[in-house]
């Protein structure tokens, strides 16, 4: 008999050791920024694998599908923006796998319709001898373009980045913290067979 409990608090040890790293290892994460007038997304389990062909669903402010689309071999997935408005970006992978990033209005500064061809080393109806004064908008519309070309790599490193897995010190910490449980109910049962 004491065998067999001892084989049941052995088992559930291990499962309560070993299940929060299990779930967190395949922990999945969808990242998205702006870059002119479209959105890109990165997706990526914990560990640093891709999802691929997972669908990505687009929600608007009143939790309507505005669009669904699959990632690609990269994990990546990029769509027009059609309206200025807050999104919320839903990435679904097999086996439950579920990850949410929320893209504000405000990241979206200057996306829809009001650049030009990035093809053009300047705005198709201006000539380079008729330029007389400086437009401001289009000033800043260059400016966003190129932000968002030269910071895209940055945001996408910064979400890789800031999703580790659990450190050594939070593992051994919750070690530490299941023997304390096991330690407490073994004080206690003993506690009430010497009664």
């Amino acid at each position: 008999m004491k065998g067999k409990r001892l084989f049941l608090l052995g088992t559930i040890w291990f499962f309560c050791l070993f299940a929060p790293t299990l779930s967190v290892a395949h922990r999945v994460n969808v990242f998205a920024w702006v870059e002119g007038d479209t959105v890109y997304t990165e997706s990526f389990f914990s560990d640093g694998t891709k999802p691929v062909h997972s669908r990505i669903d687009v929600f608007d402010p009143e939790g309507q599908i505005v669009l669904t689309g699959k990632t690609d071999e990269e994990g990546r997935f990029s769509f027009k923006i059609l309206e200025k408005t807050d999104l919320k970006i839903v990435l679904n992978d097999s086996m439950g796998h579920r990850a949410e990033h929320l893209l504000s209005a405000s990241e979206m500064t200057g996306a829809v319709g009001s650049g030009y061809d990035k093809g053009h080393e300047q705005p198709p109806e201006i000539k380079q001898e008729e330029v007389l004064c400086i437009d401001k908008e289009a000033i800043r519309s260059v400016m966003e373009e190129v932000l968002d070309e030269k910071l895209g790599p940055i945001l996408r490193k910064l979400a890789v980045g800031g999703n580790k897995g659990p450190t050594v010190s939070e593992i051994v910490g919750g070690i530490g913290y299941i023997f304390g449980l096991i330690g407490v109910a073994l004080y206690f049962s003993n506690r009430s067979k010497t009664r």
